[in-house]
């Protein structure tokens, strides 16, 4: 809704606000007078420790808008379609709560669901299955959790919600720190197994709630106080949730109203400007997200086709928010995107041309904890005439340069030699490293070798130092115009040249 800038849309927004605070100052005044908080007892405490870890779950999966258009390759209402509609269809079984005699297989089926929501290398449908069923499961669990800390008992343990919740909080950020350092630091296991662990966690706190809230209802079945308990409102059939949930439908339909889509130019002048830009995941030197000055660049240049590099599709640590999406949406191009390190960080290809993917793949790893992909893909120009791109990113710790030229090899291999190609993108190497010769002796031309002024830095803290990025191209190819424009807006300055 944000990219339309109208006075209709503003006001709708507000409107959703307003309703919004509505709705809680209305449950404030009146049910929260009813409602009888209780301390609960110990056992409360091991369950309620999961909330902070189901969060995280809900971080990484299940309200992830830029992980689900990048797996089910869908734009942005499609996807927000099916989130809506995993989180509609998981709270309507809630209401299954009231019959107590399924309570325990629904919470093994809800563990199963959880556990398997996590399975890796899930696209397409299989990973919308995976999404509806594992938030119905997400959700039962949780529900289970809190109907178990809100019960009544007579032993009482004080600071139990506070010492849980901040337990909760510590393994939130332990969690979150493994699942991402992994990419950094080689680990025994890989990363996709800590959201399967915290599943299967959050499952035996399900487990052992719902168990011993059953036990609690049999020991005090007698008891006025715990059958009151049992009567409140958890257990009421009161729908107005459920359609205030259908009515937040209407979001994604509006975003299918018309609005500026990608559109294609023909190529009537003699020359195409290509880039290659790593745009450190959309942060600033500053460490600022800033995917505008990234927008600001490229628009500067006049880039007709960019191949980007640290490319984020909803990294938590990253706000969730998917780059390439908002870089299409905003500079109006065309993209394609292949995944590295996981299904939603990789490298990219921008463009106002008509662009199809040719081949991609990854390159060798070898024991790397990062791993490394290319794209080639071909940029229509007009009806019988194109280029080729090859968008790459290389392994980046420095002394490891037998890791690069071993990719350089196979990189070199997958081009096959190609015609009217340009390879480009952060190579992680200096021009007189080994791994950079590996593409001399192929017979590419390194662009900033032929036309270049300067040094051609493009590493930058403020001030630029090292050369790793490049545009290679082939032979049959001419090119003019080269520049690196100075920017903050990223840690690498990019490299735009002019193909004939």
């Amino acid at each position: 809704i944000i990219w339309r800038s109208t006075t209709a849309i503003h006001l709708f927004i507000l409107l959703l606000a307003v309703i919004q605070l509505w709705i809680i100052f209305r449950i404030s005044a009146a049910d929260l007078e009813v409602i009888k908080f209780r301390d609960g007892s110990r056992a409360s405490f091991y369950t309620l420790i999961i909330i902070l870890p189901w969060i995280l779950l809900q971080l990484l999966k299940f309200q992830n808008l830029a992980a689900c258009m990048a797996l089910t390759r869908s734009n942005l209402a499609l996807s927000l379609i099916v989130i809506l509609a995993a989180n509609i269809i998981a709270f309507s079984f809630t209401y299954f709560f009231n019959i107590i005699k399924t309570r325990i297989i629904i919470t093994i089926l809800a563990s199963i669901f959880l556990i398997f929501s996590f399975w890796p290398d899930a696209v397409g449908y299989l990973y919308i299955i995976q999404l509806i069923f594992g938030q119905i499961g997400a959700v039962w669990l949780l529900l289970i959790v809190l109907y178990k800390a809100a019960g009544g008992s007579a032993e009482k343990a004080p600071w139990k919600t506070t010492s849980a919740v901040a337990t909760g909080g510590i393994l939130f950020f332990i969690l979150i720190f493994i699942y991402y350092a992994s990419y950094d630091i080689s680990l025994p296991f890989d990363n996709w197994l800590v959201p399967v662990f915290i599943a299967i966690f959050i499952a035996i706190c399900g487990l052992v709630a719902v168990i011993l809230r059953k036990r609690q209802e049999k020991n005090y079945r007698d008891n006025s106080r715990i059958k009151s308990a049992n009567t409140g409102s958890i257990a009421s059939k009161n729908y107005k949730p459920l359609y205030l949930l259908l009515c937040l439908l209407i979001i994604p339909i509006i975003m299918f109203v018309p609005t500026k889509a990608p559109s294609y130019v023909a190529s009537e002048e003699d020359s195409v400007t290509v880039m290659t830009y790593n745009i450190h995941q959309g942060f600033n030197i500053n460490g600022y997200l800033d995917l505008e000055s990234i927008a600001e660049v490229i628009e500067r240049n006049g880039a007709d086709v960019v191949a980007l590099q640290e490319v984020s599709r909803g990294w938590v640590i990253n706000s969730s928010v998917d780059n390439l999406s908002w870089l299409s949406d905003r500079l109006e191009m065309d993209y394609i995107f292949m995944p590295a390190s996981d299904a939603v960080w990789g490298n990219a290809i921008l463009s106002r041309y008509p662009v199809e993917i040719i081949k991609s793949g990854f390159l060798p790893r070898m024991g790397a904890p990062l791993r490394r992909s290319f794209i080639l893909a071909e940029i229509k120009l007009a009806e019988n005439e194109n280029i080729n791109i090859l968008c790459v990113h290389l392994h980046h710790i420095e002394d490891e340069g037998y890791i690069r030229e071993s990719q350089v090899e196979s990189l070199i291999e997958e081009w096959g030699g190609l015609e009217r190609t340009a390879i480009m993108g952060d190579f992680n190497a200096e021009p007189n490293d080994p791994e950079i010769r590996v593409m001399y002796d192929a017979g590419l031309l390194d662009s900033h070798a032929l036309i270049g002024k300067g040094e051609g830095l493009t590493w930058v803290h403020y001030k630029s130092y090292r050369r790793i990025d490049y545009i290679w191209v082939t032979d049959d190819i001419r090119i003019s115009n080269l520049v690196v424009p100075y920017s903050i807006a990223s840690d690498h300055l990019p490299i735009a040249v002019d193909i004939k």
